[in-house]
């Protein structure tokens, strides 16, 4: 197989210069790949919490309390930690409740999906039966999604849950 240079990412480059370094300095490529994979991760999860910003970011334990000012505390919640803190999107709230449906959908997906996983579904537009493109957040966020729509997104909830 022909590589070109242009096909090479940046990725591949540090990978690779990483790689070379560890050899050269006699370290175990394992070790040094290891780093480098575990930056890239939290690197990638810097830039969800990042995109979880444009939807209204999140709230620790204290300010889902808040917002939920004691009322029901929903069996399913999306929730994901960052270091040893848990933190809960608050694109699933609307006022003090979880937006209608999203429960529903939730228990759609498989159980011990990360919330990382879930928010993704979430955000990820798609095409729907109505002819618009749009994440099923989005869907759920309107006033009352129709049930073709609905359907169509619970069904595609348990599809992602094969396919991952």
């Amino acid at each position: 197989m022909d590589i070109k240079k242009s096909e090479i990412t940046l990725l591949d480059q540090r990978a690779w210069h990483t790689l070379t370094s560890a050899i050269i300095n006699s370290a175990k490529p394992t070790d040094a790949l290891t780093k480098l994979m575990n930056a890239q991760r939290k690197s990638a999860r810097e830039l969800f919490f990042d995109e979880l910003e444009k939807h209204g970011g999140v709230v620790d334990h204290a300010g889902l309390s808040e917002i939920l000012e004691g009322a029901y505390i929903p069996n399913v919640l999306i929730a994901m930690t960052r270091g040893e803190q848990s933190y809960y999107p608050k694109f699933q709230f609307k006022g003090n409740k979880l937006i209608a449906h999203l429960e529903a959908v939730l228990t759609e997906l498989p159980e011990g999906l990360s919330g990382v996983a879930q928010s993704s579904f979430l955000l990820c537009k798609m095409t729907l039966p109505d002819g618009t493109t749009r994440s099923p957040l989005d869907v759920l966020r309107s006033d009352e999604p129709s049930t073709i729509v609905l359907d169509y997104i619970m069904n595609e909830a348990a599809l992602f849950g094969q396919m991952h």
